[in-house]
């Protein structure tokens, strides 16, 4: 019998950018979201650039977002999947929670 889907909640919700060892952006771009970048530190290009959000290179918050996002990839990854959508229209439709 299949295991019901498991809901994943990933503290990286605040995060519009979330990078490993580099975040740049390239020229006028807007962000809506915190954009962070961890393990490494560099966040670049963004002058121009509006982010509506905090940045975080490489201090705790982001280090913890990026954690959180590899456990639910973890977790999403393992999920069983019963149906497929390859090669459909996707406009209109409304997916229920599920993998």
């Amino acid at each position: 019998m299949p295991r019901p889907p498991r809901s994943i909640s990933a503290g990286a919700g605040n995060f519009a950018v979330l990078g490993s060892s580099t975040v740049t952006s390239a020229g006028a771009t807007a962000i809506t979201g915190d954009v962070g970048v961890s393990p490494g530190t560099a966040i670049t290009g963004f002058s121009p650039a509006i982010v509506t959000g905090t940045v975080h290179a490489g201090d705790a918050v982001a280090a913890q977002a990026h954690s959180d996002l590899g456990t639910a990839y973890g977790i999403a990854a393992g999920q069983a999947c019963g149906t497929s959508l390859t090669g459909q229209d996707l406009g209109g439709l409304t997916l229920t929670p599920g993998v």
